[in-house]
């Protein structure tokens, strides 16, 4: 029993450690698509505002707004 629950236990992904793998990859991207500080901080205000003008992706809530 002590066994089968160490192996399960071993076998799971570290939190902090996915967290960190999904930071650098949005970092590099965000790297590879701006150029500089002031084009990343629009590229976030628009996708900011997108997501307040779009919290789902459901049909009836596109039809709603007019983007």
């Amino acid at each position: 029993m002590f066994q089968q629950a160490q192996s399960i236990v071993c076998s799971l992904t570290v939190i902090n450690d996915a967290a960190k793998r999904s930071v650098a990859l949005v970092s590099q991207f965000n790297q590879s698509i701006t150029k500089n500080e002031a084009e990343m901080q629009t590229l976030l205000q628009v996708a900011a505002d997108h997501r307040r003008r779009l919290p789902d992706t459901r049909k009836s809530t596109l039809k709603a707004t007019s983007v």
